[in-house]
């Protein structure tokens, strides 16, 4: 065996890759089609081609070296995966299909529930909360909208960036007096002196 060790090859330097990869095309409603099912591709995407990294478990939409998205698999047929922030752009141009859309519908419930209850008739108010995804993730975002109505504040717009930029609300001084500086009583006479002395 040790004579042979000298004649064997090295072994290979990259890792075994249990990816499978396969060109797609984007269709005009910015989904990708793999194995009968339907992945969401972000509507601001301008590229028609993309490459599909398929796992076991999910499937990644890239371009390069760009992860443009990733989703958990799906494994029926004719199912669809949609990342309700991949539609931005479409829902600011028609705010009102978001009411009936596939899209709201797989929306995680947090998000759901909030547009349901405050926003059903200001969906521009609510896609201007989604759009805070370009500073943050969605996690990140459902977490604090959580956060806010644990505490009964309504999550509007301005007030969840605050909290995701973590700006700290300075407290209100109290109007409590604190009696630190001892100040003598007037001495009220003088001004009857001073009427004398004008009269």
């Amino acid at each position: 065996m040790k004579d042979e060790q000298n004649s064997l090859l090295p072994l290979p330097s990259l890792e075994y890759s249990n990816v499978l990869t396969k060109p797609a095309k984007i269709s005009k409603y910015s989904f990708v089609s793999f194995d009968r099912n339907y992945y969401s591709v972000p509507d601001s995407y301008r590229q028609k081609r993309i490459l599909l990294k398929i796992y076991q478990d999910r499937i990644d939409l890239v371009s390069g070296p760009e992860l443009i998205a990733s989703h958990k698999r799906l494994h029926g047929k004719g199912q669809y995966s949609l990342n309700i922030c991949h539609f931005l752009k479409t829902f600011e141009r028609k705010p009102g299909s978001l009411m009936h859309s596939k899209v709201i519908q797989q929306a995680p419930d947090t998000l759901q529930n909030l547009y349901k209850s405050h926003y059903l008739d200001r969906p521009l108010d609510f896609i201007q909360i989604l759009s805070l995804t370009e500073e943050c993730s969605l996690d990140e975002l459902i977490a604090v909208i959580e956060k806010l109505q644990k505490i009964h504040v309504s999550p509007e717009c301005a007030t969840i960036r605050m909290v995701l930029n973590k700006d700290v609300v300075q407290a209100v001084e109290s109007l409590e007096v604190y009696d630190l500086i001892n100040v003598q009583e007037p001495d009220l006479t003088v001004y009857d002196c001073v009427v004398e002395c004008v009269a």
